[in-house]
């Protein structure tokens, strides 16, 4: 049955297993998730340009949610993970730049679904951001070595890592020196989007527009952080803020927040 399929891929690509956390079960339904994809035509047996196709119908369901209720959908979300996976498979045997695009495509549907778990405030968010990131570090030392720099991939990978901040930060009473994770991560964030800003062209809105939302993302991680972080290191926040500040600059994106982001101008 395609529901124990699903269950089975989750737990072994991403170690889910259901019963063990009751708050993701609430999201992560196998059911609904088969009966979406059945109802979608897949049938287990088909093509890889027929998933693909069906990967960009659920991709325009998610959005068109999005629009309505302001979230995204985890049963489409884990649905376009399902068949991101499933293609990946079936694209083994096709041309190597085909593999790699979906390659890429799967990371990054892996990087959705942990991006709204931490905004749902819900669990298991690390089980898909650390896939995320080793998917798409070996998608690019895999580019890399064709000689190949790939801007988008390089700001997914920086909003990945940006994410798994995000994800300390959520379970800072429950880590050691969560502070210092946070600046790990962040500082490999802030690098590879620095490498993503270096090499894209100006008309490479795809990119353009995921940097610019890693900027206002940056900018809201730098709000939500400031009362924990400014007290234990005001110089890294100060530091971080300004970053945050040119980043907005840089993209031409609204600029009236600093006094609200930065320790320099209001107490802790």
């Amino acid at each position: 049955m395609l529901k124990d399929k699903i269950i089975s891929i989750y737990k072994e690509e991403y170690g889910i297993e259901q019963g063990i956390e009751p708050e993701f079960d609430e999201i992560f339904t196998p059911g609904i998730i088969s009966y979406i994809l059945v109802s979608k035509q897949y049938h287990g047996n088909n093509n890889a340009q027929h998933v693909y196709m069906l990967i960009r119908d659920i991709a325009r369901n998610i959005v068109e949610q999005k629009n309505q209720i302001g979230k995204k959908n985890f049963d489409f979300l884990f649905s376009k993970n399902f068949l991101s996976l499933e293609l990946l498979k079936l694209s083994r045997g096709l041309d190597g730049n085909i593999f790699l695009k979906n390659y890429l495509g799967l990371s990054v549907s892996e990087y959705d679904i942990a991006h709204e778990l931490i905004e749902q405030e819900k669990p298991c968010s690390f089980n898909f951001i650390r896939n995320s990131v080793n998917n798409l570090r070996d998608y690019l030392e895999i580019k890399e070595s064709k000689g190949v720099k790939d801007p988008y991939a390089f700001a997914v990978l920086a909003g990945s890592y940006l994410e798994m901040a995000f994800d300390i930060y959520r379970k800072r009473e429950d880590i050691q020196s969560p502070i210092e994770n946070i600046k790990e991560y962040m500082q490999i964030a802030l690098d590879n989007m620095d490498k993503s800003i270096e090499i894209t062209t100006e008309r490479n809105y795809k990119v353009r527009n995921f940097q610019r939302y890693f900027a206002r993302r940056l900018y809201n991680f730098c709000g939500l952080t400031k009362r924990f972080m400014f007290p234990l290191d005001m110089n890294y926040h100060n530091d971080l803020s300004d970053i945050t500040s040119n980043l907005l600059e840089r993209f031409e994106l609204e600029h009236t927040f600093k006094e609200k982001i930065t320790g320099k101008l209001i107490s802790a």
